[in-house]
C-alpha cells in the first residue's frame, strides 16, 4: 500500500514538474528551434526571428561569456543558419560560420564587390528587431548569394542572422535589374545618400553590365562608375536616333518605370539598346538596366 501510495505520489509529482516545465516554456514566449516547438525551417522568416530570440534567451540566461563561446562553435549552427553577434562598438565577437571575420570592425566587413554589408547591419539593428536585405558569403555553398537577415539589439550588442535566398538569376535580366535596384535602395535608406553616392562612384559596384546610377533632383548624374558621366547636364540625355529619354527618366515615381534608349554598352563597348528601371527616393532617382543589341528604328517610350 505504501508502495503504491509513493508510486502515486511520485507520478504527481512528475506530471507537476512536466506542468511547470510546459509552462515556463509557453511564458518565455519565445517559439525559437531549441527553446520548444517553434517556427519550421519551411518559414524562414519566422524560424530566423525565433533564432535570433533563442540566442537573447542564451545570452539572458547563460551569461555573456558562455554565449559568446557557443556562438562561436560549429553546435551552434543550424544548416544555413548561425548567429552573429557584434559588441558596443560594433565589433564582430561571435560568428561560427565565418570564424575569420570576428575581431572586425562592421566598418571591415564588406561584400566581395565591397557593399557595406557590417555597416547596414549595424545601422539597420533596432531594439524591435529589423530586416536587413544584402548579399554576402554563404559558407554553406561558397558562392556570394541574396541574404536576408534579422537583426535586434540587445542589452548594447546586436544579434542577428539570417537566411539565402536564390534572387532572380542574370538570364531574368528585367528581375535582375530590378533586385539589382532594390540593392541601391536599401543602401541608401540604412546609410543615407551620401554613403550610396560614395559606393556607386566606386567600379567595384559594378556586375558586368549593371550598374547603379543616381541622379539627384536637379536632374543631374551623382554617381556613375564612370566618371566622365557624373555631373551630366540633363539636357544631354539623348541617344544616337533623337530620343531624348531624359524627361521619362525623371519622370519615375517611388513605384519605379522602364524607360528604353540607346546607350553605351560598357562590357561590350557598342551603342546598344539600355532597358532601364528607374525608380524615386525622395530627391534621388536610382537606376539600372541591361543592354540588348540594336537593330530596327529610333526607340520611342
Amino acid at each position: 500500500m505504501r508502495l503504491i501510495s509513493g508510486i502515486a505520489l511520485g507520478v504527481a509529482v512528475l506530471a507537476l514538474a512536466l506542468a511547470v516545465v510546459a509552462l515556463v516554456g509557453d511564458d518565455s514566449g519565445e517559439g525559437s528551434p531549441e527553446s520548444g516547438p517553434g517556427p519550421a525551417a519551411a518559414d524562414p522568416a519566422a524560424y530566423t526571428q525565433a533564432f535570433v530570440d533563442d540566442a537573447i534567451r542564451r545570452y539572458g540566461e547563460l551569461g555573456r561569456e558562455a554565449a559568446l563561446e557557443y556562438y562561436s562553435s560549429p553546435e551552434s549552427v543550424d544548416g544555413e543558419w548561425y548567429v552573429f553577434i557584434f559588441d558596443e562598438n560594433d565589433v564582430l565577437v561571435a560568428n561560427a560560420a565565418i570564424p575569420e571575420n570576428v575581431g572586425l570592425t562592421a566598418g571591415e566587413i564588406e561584400g566581395s564587390d565591397g557593399y557595406p554589408v557590417g555597416r547596414m547591419l549595424a545601422a539597420g539593428a533596432t531594439e524591435g528587431g529589423a530586416w536587413v536585405p544584402y548579399t554576402y558569403l554563404n559558407p554553406a555553398t561558397g558562392g556570394t548569394e541574396s541574404k536576408q537577415s534579422w537583426v535586434v539589439r540587445h542589452d548594447g550588442l546586436i544579434f542577428g542572422s539570417g537566411w539565402y535566398v536564390d534572387g532572380p538569376p542574370k538570364s531574368d535580366p528585367q528581375a535582375y535589374t530590378v533586385a539589382f535596384v532594390e540593392r541601391g535602395l536599401a543602401l541608401y535608406e540604412l546609410l543615407g545618400p551620401e554613403e550610396a553616392v560614395a559606393y556607386y562612384n566606386t567600379p567595384e559596384s559594378t556586375d558586368g553590365p549593371w550598374y547603379v546610377f543616381v541622379i539627384d533632383g536637379n536632374g543631374y548624374t551623382i554617381a556613375h562608375p564612370r566618371e566622365e558621366i557624373r555631373g551630366r547636364d540633363p539636357s544631354e540625355r539623348v541617344d544616337i536616333t533623337g530620343y531624348f529619354y531624359g524627361d521619362d527618366l525623371l519622370s519615375a515615381t517611388e513605384d519605379g518605370r522602364w524607360v528604353n534608349y540607346v546607350f553605351l554598352n560598357p562590357t561590350s563597348g557598342r551603342e546598344e539598346v539600355k532597358h532601364t528601371w528607374a525608380v524615386r527616393r525622395g530627391e534621388h532617382l536610382f537606376a539600372s538596366g541591361w543592354y540588348e543589341r540594336y537593330i530596327g528604328p529610333p526607340l520611342r517610350p
